[in-house]
């Protein structure tokens, strides 16, 4: 399989733009050497400064899977940065990865909207690493495919807009009760639940449903400006799971959250600090136990959080306040809502367990055999 990588250098320096191209070309020609099933070919367009940059992003016939921006287009040593203007456009209207690499960083600020994250990455120039790689280990997660101007998502849009939205629009258009953005936020969710559908199924030939990567577990960082059900939040060092209904936290009815903490998991079975995968271990990932709800392992910002198990017996409640006043309170993730339906489910169910008294076996028994 052949991977073609488009890639944008924005560079005013003829003699970089002959570096970056040199190195792909020879990784182009080591890659022509390979018998591997997946190969990647990159190909490059120049451009030189801010408005030729911006022209070529803009232009629709150009589809690029990241870039190389340098700050400096000007040869101004140092004073220009409108490399900054080029990548708060592609911010504003693409979805590839960046990469800086330029010899005046000292200009980034962290008052700028310009953070460093696995999308997009700074580089001081004659820094040794590897640019190509960089590149090919982000496209290798499919995210360029799944959200560029061409992906996979505008695909389904697509799909969903002649084949679902066009035939059943008719309720929205006759509808005279609701405000324009009432039903414009009506149609969002209602054209998101048609992709939902798509992407539940497999991608191969058997359109079967397909497994859950543990990290769509979670929507990392969350959403909603408040403190909402599913919230994954970090306080004195302990994490927690909101699971006050929504409708409360919703309705502004709630004077107090009631939470599960996240428990380490040896810290509720020592079954796990033996790092062998076990029968029991593959019982709690697949919450065979009813007390007991596993966590996958979170990344954010930068950050690994660990794996855990939510311990139904195990609640807390804080007060709804310190949610807004307490700066030590840091929300780190949203449980899905495919997850966050069997957990509530599965803890509303622990509580409403009913027990009732045995029967006598021996006069079961011996009914039955009369």
């Amino acid at each position: 399989m052949l991977n073609k990588f488009k890639l944008l250098i924005v560079e005013d320096d003829t003699g970089v733009v002959q570096t970056y191209e040199r190195r792909i070309q020879l990784f182009n020609q080591k890659q022509n050497l390979l018998t591997e099933e997946i190969k990647y070919e990159f190909s490059t367009d120049i451009a030189k400064n801010k408005s030729e940059a911006i022209e070529k992003i803009s232009n629709l016939e150009n589809s690029y899977d990241g870039a190389i921006i340098d700050l400096d287009l000007e040869g101004r040593g140092g004073e220009d940065s409108s490399g900054l203007d080029v990548i708060q456009y592609i911010k504003n209207n693409e979805r590839f990865p960046v990469f800086i690499i330029s010899g005046t960083t000292h200009q980034l600020s962290e008052d700028e909207d310009i953070t460093e994250n696995d999308l997009y990455r700074i580089f001081v120039r004659g820094e040794d690493f590897d640019f190509i790689q960089e590149f090919v280990n982000i496209h290798s997660t499919g995210i360029t495919d799944i959200l560029n101007r061409t992906g996979k998502i505008e695909e389904f849009i697509n799909t969903i807009y002649w084949k679902h939205l066009s035939t059943s629009l008719l309720p929205w258009i006759e509808d005279s009760i609701r405000t324009e953005e009432d039903k414009k936020q009506s149609l969002i969710r209602y054209c998101i639940m048609h992709l939902q559908e798509y992407l539940d199924i497999s991608t191969g030939e058997s359109s079967k449903f397909s497994n859950y990567f543990p990290a769509e577990f979670f929507i990392t960082g969350p959403i909603k400006n408040y403190i909402f059900t599913g919230d994954i939040f970090e306080y004195e060092s302990n994490f927690y799971t909101v699971i006050t209904p929504a409708c409360d936290l919703g309705n502004g009815k709630a004077n107090k959250v009631l939470c599960l903490k996240v428990n380490n998991l040896n810290e509720i079975d020592n079954v796990f600090d033996k790092k062998e995968v076990t029968g029991k271990i593959k019982s709690y990932f697949s919450n065979k136990f009813d007390r007991y709800h596993f966590v996958p392992s979170l990344y954010f910002k930068g950050k690994k959080y660990p794996a855990g198990l939510l311990d139904f017996q195990n609640q807390v409640s804080f007060d709804f306040d310190l949610f807004s006043t307490n700066d030590q309170v840091k929300r780190i993730a949203t449980i899905s809502q495919p997850f966050l339906k069997d957990l509530i489910a599965r803890y509303a169910r622990y509580y409403s367990r009913q027990g009732a008294p045995d029967i006598s076996r021996e006069q079961l028994e011996g009914i039955f055999l009369e």
